[in-house]
Parts: C-alpha cells; sequence; structure tokens
C-alpha cells in the first residue's frame, strides 16, 4: 500500500465456483453478450498459483480435467 498510495484493499470473498457459476448462468439466459472467454482468465489465474505454490503436476491435470467436464454439464 506504501508504493501505491492505497487507503484500503478490497477483497472478494468470490471463489473460483462462484465465477464458473455466474458465468454459466449468464450464458444460459444471455444477460449479456462477453466475446471474452473468462473461463480461459480462470484457468490461466489457476496456473499462475499452482506454478507459485509447486502444485503436483498431476493433481493440475486432473483439476482441469474436471473443471472442463463439469463446464460441459452446464
Amino acid at each position: 500500500m506504501e508504493l501505491t498510495d492505497a487507503k484500503s484493499i478490497l477483497l472478494s470473498e468470490a471463489d473460483l465456483a462462484d465465477g464458473i457459476l455466474i458465468h454459466d448462468e449468464m450464458d444460459k439466459h444471455r444477460v449479456f453478450f462477453i466475446a471474452h472467454s473468462f473461463i480461459d482468465d480462470i484457468i490461466v489465474s489457476a496456473r499462475n498459483i499452482a506454478a507459485r505454490y509447486n502444485s503436483d503436476e498431476e493433481h493440475i491435470r486432473v483439476v482441469e480435467k474436471n473443471m472442463h467436464c463439469i463446464s460441459l454439464i452446464g
């Protein structure tokens, strides 16, 4: 905060599941059209976090596979 002179930091209690559910519901009901894929953003962010904490590669593959299966159900 000292580097940016920010007065506060806002943190969301939303998690990955919240984001996927909202994205899927918006897509189903066509609330508005978004050309950008937020799913790709989520995957890239998750991979970056996994790399930072040296996550197991097999775990990463299983989670990504399950995520793709879940997104196909909706």
